[in-house]
C-alpha cells in the first residue's frame, strides 16, 4: 500500500510538471512582443532572495520612477524626449513579490511585463518569460563584506542572462542604489526604455 501511495504521488506530481511544462510551452509561443502590448507594464521584483544583499523592496526607485514619469510626461521640446499624457497612462508600475505566485502564475504575468526590475540570482530567472523586446534591469552586489567574501563584482547567471538575445539587459551596482546620482542614472535608463517601447507607435 506504501509503495502504491509512493507512486499515486510521483505520478501526481509528474502529471504537474507535465502542465506547468505544457503551459509555458503554449506562453512561449503566443507570447505578444513588448512593442505590440496596449499596456506598458513595468514589474519591481521585490524580496527575490533571502540575502540580505539581494533582498530589495525597491521602495526609493518606486517612488523616484513615478515622479519622473510625471514631471516628463507632456509633448517634446528641444531638451527632452516626452510620452504625451495619453501614453503616460498606459504605464503601470507594479511592486510583485514573485514567490507568493504559482509557476503558470509568474509565466503569464512576465509574459505581459515590459519591464522587469531585480536582483540577480534564482529570483530573477523567470525573466525567461519576458517578451520579444522587453528590459531586464538587474542589481548586482558590488561590494564584498570581508576579506574573504565572495568574487565580486557577482553579476550572478551573467553568462544566461547576456545571451538572451531577445532582451534588453541591464546591469547596476546595489552598494549605491539609494545615492542620488544612481537614483538618477536608474530613472532615466528605465524612462528611455518605455519611451523606446512608446515609440514604435504601438503602444497607442
Amino acid at each position: 500500500t506504501m509503495m502504491g501511495g509512493q507512486l499515486n504521488n510521483n505520478n501526481n506530481n509528474n502529471q504537474q510538471d507535465a502542465n506547468v511544462l505544457a503551459t509555458s510551452t503554449t506562453t512561449m509561443k503566443t507570447t505578444t512582443a513588448a512593442s505590440q502590448m496596449d499596456t506598458i507594464r513595468v514589474v519591481f521584483s521585490i524580496h527575490s532572495s533571502t540575502d540580505k544583499k539581494r533582498r530589495h523592496d525597491f521602495a526609493q526607485q518606486i517612488e523616484a520612477l513615478k515622479r519622473y514619469i510625471a514631471t516628463n510626461e507632456g509633448d517634446n521640446n528641444n531638451n527632452n524626449v516626452r510620452l504625451p499624457k495619453k501614453q503616460t497612462k498606459k504605464i503601470e508600475i507594479q511592486a510583485i513579490q514573485l514567490s507568493n505566485y504559482s509557476m503558470p502564475q509568474q509565466m503569464k504575468l512576465l509574459s505581459q511585463t515590459c519591464v522587469l526590475i531585480s536582483a540577480c540570482g534564482g529570483g530573477a530567472s523567470t525573466a525567461l518569460f519576458l517578451p520579444k523586446g522587453a528590459s531586464l534591469v538587474l542589481f548586482f552586489n558590488d561590494r564584498a563584506p570581508t576579506k574573504t567574501g565572495p568574487r565580486l563584482p557577482a553579476r550572478l547567471d551573467s553568462d544566461y542572462f547576456q545571451n538572451l538575445g531577445y532582451l534588453n539587459v541591464h546591469w547596476l551596482p546595489s552598494s549605491s542604489m539609494m545615492e542620488e546620482n544612481d537614483l538618477n542614472l536608474f530613472t532615466t535608463l528605465l524612462y528611455s526604455q518605455i519611451v523606446n517601447l512608446a515609440s514604435s507607435r504601438r503602444v497607442r
